[in-house]
């Protein structure tokens, strides 16, 4: 897929993505429902459904697509440690 016109069933996705973490940013992950999701992103409860099977599903996905997007960014790194990710502080 081209990262840079994604289909709209990633688009979805990754919409969904942002809204859980803008929730989670607000409440504990158990408080957050389905129904706030679609909300934020004005998608139908059934097409949440269609990409995933729950909330717990949705940030599983969400990490492996972060942890695969970091990754593809240290692509050109010879050895793990050149491309590892800085520690902060």
């Amino acid at each position: 897929m081209d990262e840079k016109n994604p289909s709209v069933s990633e688009q979805t996705k990754l919409q969904l993505a942002a809204a859980l973490k803008t929730l989670m940013a607000q409440k504990p992950m158990d408080k957050i429902t389905i129904a706030e999701l679609t909300s934020i992103c004005n998608i139908r409860r059934q097409s949440f459904y269609y990409h995933f099977e729950d909330i717990y599903d949705l940030l599983r996905w969400m990490i492996q697509d972060e942890a695969i997007s970091l990754l593809r960014q240290q692509e050109g790194a010879l050895l793990w440690k050149e491309g590892r990710l800085p520690l902060p502080g």
